[in-house]
C-alpha cells in the first residue's frame, strides 16, 4: 500500500481540502480521482510555519480558546462545524494556497506517518495519534471509474490504516 498511495498521488493536483465531521477530508483530481479521509491528526505547514492543525477548531478566529457560551451556542444551533473557528479559517487559507497544486511527492514512514509535499515549501503531515482498538486512521480511496462516470459501473479501492494494537496495519477492500 506504501508504495501504491505514494505513486498514485505523486504529479495529481490537490481539488480542495476540508473538514467533514472528525475527518479531513482531501480531494484530488479534477475530476476527483482520490480522496483521503483523515481521523488522526493532520498539520500544514509552510517551510518553518504551521499553518494549520487539526485541534485549531477549538479556538476562535483570533487563536484565543473557546469560551463555554461559545460551545452552548454552536450546540444550540446545531453546528458541528465550528465556521468561526480558527480551523475554519485555517482551512480556508490552505485552499487558497494548495488548490491546482500538484503533489511534488509522497513519503510514508513504517508508523504510517504520511508527509505529502507540494512546491512553495508546502507539506501536508499525517499523523497516526489513537490507540483505541481497530480505530481507523486514515483511507485512501481511488475511484474507479471516476465518481462522476456512469454509477452503474461505478466501483472504488479503498486502502486504510487502522490500529492493530498499538501497530499501524494496512487493508484494502
Amino acid at each position: 500500500m506504501n508504495d501504491t498511495i505514494c505513486e498514485k498521488l505523486k504529479n495529481v493536483k490537490i481539488c480542495e481540502l476540508f473538514k467533514q465531521i472528525d475527518w479531513m477530508i482531501i480531494n484530488f483530481g479534477d475530476p476527483i480521482k482520490f480522496s483521503l479521509h483523515i481521523a488522526c491528526t493532520v498539520r500544514i505547514c509552510q517551510n518553518e510555519k504551521i499553518i494549520l492543525n487539526m485541534s485549531d477548531e477549538f479556538f476562535t478566529k483570533d487563536g484565543l480558546p473557546k469560551t463555554e457560551e461559545t460551545y452552548a451556542q454552536l450546540d444550540k444551533d446545531g453546528y458541528i462545524n465550528d465556521p468561526n473557528s480558527l480551523l475554519a479559517e485555517n482551512i480556508s487559507k490552505v485552499n487558497a494556497l494548495l488548490k491546482g497544486k500538484c503533489v511534488k511527492s509522497v513519503s510514508m514512514s513504517k508508523w504510517k506517518d504520511m508527509v505529502l509535499t507540494f512546491d512553495d515549501g508546502i507539506e501536508i503531515q499525517v499523523t497516526p495519534d489513537c490507540l483505541e482498538r481497530n480505530f481507523e486512521y486514515y483511507r485512501f480511496i481511488e475511484f474507479v471509474p471516476h465518481y462522476d462516470d456512469d454509477p452503474k459501473r461505478y466501483k472504488s479501492i479503498h486502502y486504510s490504516v487502522i490500529n492493530d494494537n498499538g501497530q499501524p496495519r494496512e487493508l484494502r477492500s
